[in-house]
């Protein structure tokens, strides 16, 4: 039997120092020096002469080889895309926003990599940090992450990216309520993205919001002649929408298509601040709706929304008191500007949810969030402002009204609120296990409490846990501390009719 030998230098000497193979393209230079194809596997399986991955896989358990010294440099990250654009195309795609955004939020990775579980998502990191490519920070915090293999300190890019997801949760609101107004998307049955995750799940598919659409030509029928709706699947971009977002967004619609009936018909919408050409072209090819946020917004209350961000984040992500103070002022001094804008009824609404999230930090509040959807029968019902503490037992559940100084609060509102909205969040907290003594159920408005509101929240019977309060605009100036000034002046201005 005749005995194949390679040189010294071993498998190294097949392989040059800027290549990356497969297995396979190895495996056949192995044969053509000799070697039968199951000595070739086992000659691969046992070198160490060269890097082979693990954890990155191709179909067939085929496995990348290469020059450990070329792993990881940016000839290598290039030839990685390559190999990776037809057969692990999510990977390449998250690989190129690595490159260029150096940092991933743990949200925006699994958009990009459209994964649908935590075993998927811990799959792909794996298979980026076998390559050289990333590494993961922060684990299971708000501010998780993929990051750059040989990248220094990155807290900093990481709290900014979790401050446009921020921008990107607010502006998603808009942009639904946008389309409700327009009867596209059913009132109130949209799944909007908490700000914890940041994102939705459809079939176990990441996105930034999805609904349902009855507009007559989406409509389908079933057997018995009942309609039904389309899905509608949302992605909301606060900065640039570029061509790996359209192509993980079409992924991720092919997947749930894949998977799911209720997905057969499907109306996709992306929405960002501007679009790259590229990225336009192939969104317009797959007949998808296209929001520019410029145009339907404006800068100045795309501005002002950012400006909101830095006072919605938990404590790690938070600015400076500073940056804080900066930001109220900012809102108080360019509310006025709005006053003909279609959405300045919203965007005050938005400026008293972000006094309320301040105000509530500083009076000892824990996980203050806005904007949570509790469910209630077949919807939900929404707090303005909720936090917690001593562990759950307590709970803080606001609504706000931004109303001009001499509006009254009207009686319906109280007793819907008291009586729907409080009695879900209890419910809702206590279904995720929370021992709740006590809920700080409040209304807030910067107009005026009328005996009338009064008197229809003490006919509303609650739960024993209910502390309710009714605070009107001099209350809520009151309560207001003397280093957060800037508070009770995006209070006076919102308060002040419009022109």
């Amino acid at each position: 039997m005749t005995t194949v030998t390679l040189p010294t230098s071993g498998l190294a000497s097949l392989v040059r120092s800027d290549e990356l193979l497969t297995s396979v393209e190895l495996a056949d230079r192995l044969r053509q020096a000799g070697f039968t194809a199951p000595a070739a596997r086992q000659r691969i399986s046992r070198s160490r002469d060269l890097w082979r991955s693990s954890a990155l896989q191709f179909p067939g358990r085929t496995r990348l080889v290469a020059r450990h010294e070329f792993v990881g440099t940016a000839a290598f990250l290039r030839a990685l895309q390559e190999r990776l654009a037809d057969s692990r195309p999510a990977l390449a795609r998250c690989i190129a926003a690595l490159r260029s955004r150096q940092v991933l939020l743990r949200r925006d990775a699994e958009l990009i990599l459209g994964t649908a579980s935590r075993r998927e998502f811990e799959r792909a990191a794996a298979a980026l940090h076998e390559v050289r490519v990333a590494r993961r920070e922060d684990v299971d915090t708000r501010l998780e992450r993929l990051e750059l293999a040989h990248l220094g300190d990155s807290r900093p890019l990481a709290r900014a990216a979790y401050l446009r997801v921020q921008s990107e949760i607010q502006l998603a609101a808009f942009v639904v309520t946008h389309f409700e107004r327009q009867l596209v998307l059913s009132w109130r049955r949209t799944e909007m993205p908490d700000r914890r995750s940041g994102l939705v799940r459809f079939s176990d598919y990441p996105f930034t919001a999805w609904g349902w659409c009855w507009l007559r030509p989406l409509r389908r029928y079933d057997k018995a002649g009942k309609p039904k709706p389309a899905l509608t699947v949302l992605d909301v971009f606060a900065t640039d929408c570029e061509l790996l977002d359209v192509e993980s967004h079409l992924a991720r619609i092919d997947r749930i298509r894949a998977v799911s009936e209720r997905a057969r018909d499907v109306l996709s919408i992306i929405a960002a601040r501007r679009f790259a050409k590229d990225a336009w072209r192939r969104a317009q090819g797959a007949g998808l709706i296209l929001v520019n946020l410029q145009q339907l917004f404006g800068n100045a209350a795309l501005d002002l929304m950012a400006a909101v961000a830095p006072l919605l984040g938990p404590d790690e992500a938070m600015a400076s008191p500073s940056d804080v103070d900066q930001n109220l002022q900012f809102l108080a001094t360019s509310l006025p500007d709005l006053a003909g804008h279609p959405l300045v009824a919203d965007l005050r609404s938005l400026g008293l949810e972000a006094v309320g999230a301040v105000l509530a930090r500083n009076d000892g509040w824990e996980d203050v969030r806005l904007g949570v959807r509790a469910p209630r029968q077949e919807t939900s019902r929404e707090a303005d402002v909720s936090g917690t503490r001593r562990g759950g037992s307590s709970i803080l559940v606001v609504e706000c009204k931004a109303h001009h100084r001499e509006k009254k609060l009207d009686p319906d509102d109280v007793r819907r609120f008291f009586s729907e909205t409080v009695p879900a969040h209890i419910d809702h907290a206590r279904q995720r296990n929370s021992p709740v003594e006590e809920c700080q159920a409040e209304m807030w408005t910067t107009g005026e409490v009328g005996e009338d509101a009064r008197e229809a929240m003490t006919r509303v019977p609650m739960n024993r846990v209910v502390k309710p309060a009714l605070r009107d605009r001099k209350a809520l100036l009151a309560m207001t501390p003397r280093h957060l000034n800037r508070c009770a002046q995006l209070i006076q201005t919102i308060a002040t009719p419009l022109d």
